[in-house]
């Protein structure tokens, strides 16, 4: 089934305006009024560009088509007692030609679309009549796991990984965005490249989310957030549990002497006779870590 085409009128997740001939396709009621999106694809255009991948498919096809060929050829030439000098050309000429096609349709980039809606986030992706679609609605996911790692070959930095992974209350993955891009001071990172998806999505779900997480602990609830696979911090009305150690640790506002966060670990050292030395924990390994500092100074009344 072709999935419909339509147009929008939003903004891209960089923010600025698409062009008015993009096309958009795919069903995304489930992730209510789209906010942004983004596509690949254009009316007048079509796929707006061929890949690497796609090119190097091609030269592949025009090289190994001539070896089927050729080999076909000489059986041909052989059996039907004609001239190599005559059927080997046209067979190595016939033999590039259609390899580098048939390497060029299998190659043929997908179509891709993005869409950050109010109550959630869609990726259709189509090839012909083939469409996949991955959507996820904000409500069935309890946590969002970001990471960005710098990549340095020789001590030249040669691009930046990320991720932002959403996560359901049994830990697992049901939405991935991710990919590479590289910093340069001389030219912006593209635009079709999906940390903008990864960064206005992230925006999305701190919308969402914050308010649900702020409600929860003001009605006297406890909210948890996951510190790798095994270890967790709670946080109440009041209160933060650390579940870091055999033992957890559970301190109010009253505990903490001063707080500070510094190259990505949180760092709280308690009032003297409190309830031990400085605990460190590195924010990276915190689900929904910009939501839980957020609460984190609100609840222990600090300011990072």
């Amino acid at each position: 089934m072709i999935a419909p085409e339509f147009s929008l009128s939003v903004p891209n997740h960089n923010g600025q305006p698409n062009d008015p001939d993009d096309l958009f396709f795919g069903e995304v009621d489930q992730i209510g009024k789209v906010q942004s999106g983004n596509t690949n694809f254009n009316r007048l255009r079509g796929h707006k560009k061929w890949s690497w991948g796609r090119v190097g498919l091609t030269l592949l096809g025009f090289f190994l088509g001539p070896c089927v060929t050729a080999l076909i050829g000489a059986g041909i030439a052989g059996g039907m007692n004609l001239s190599f000098d005559t059927v080997m050309p046209i067979a190595v000429g016939l033999g590039a030609l259609g390899g580098a096609i048939l390497f060029a349709y299998w190659g043929r980039p997908w179509e891709i679309c993005t869409f950050i809606g109010e109550k959630g986030l869609a990726r259709v992706k189509r090839r012909g009549e083939k469409t996949k679609t991955d959507v996820l609605a904000f409500a069935d996911a309890v946590e969002m796991r970001q990471r960005q790692i710098k990549q340095y070959v020789n001590g030249v930095y040669t691009g930046t990984t990320f991720g932002y992974d959403w996560l359901d209350k049994d830990q697992q993955y049901q939405f991935r965005i991710g990919g590479v891009y590289r910093e340069d001071t001389k030219k912006p990172i593209p635009k079709a490249n999906e940390v903008y998806f990864g960064t206005a999505a992230e925006y999305a779900w701190l919308n969402h989310r914050l308010p649900v997480v702020l409600d929860e602990v003001e009605r006297g609830g406890t909210v948890r957030f996951n510190v790798g696979k095994k270890k967790w911090i709670d946080i109440g009305r009041g209160w933060v549990e650390f579940g870091l150690k055999k033992t957890p640790l559970r301190m109010e506002a009253a505990d903490v002497k001063e707080a500070s966060l510094h190259q990505g670990t949180l760092s709280i050292k308690p009032n003297e006779g409190g309830w031990g030395s400085t605990l460190k924990v590195s924010v990276a390994n915190i689900g929904d870590m910009k939501i839980f500092l957020s609460l984190l100074e609100k609840t222990l009344e600090i300011k990072l």
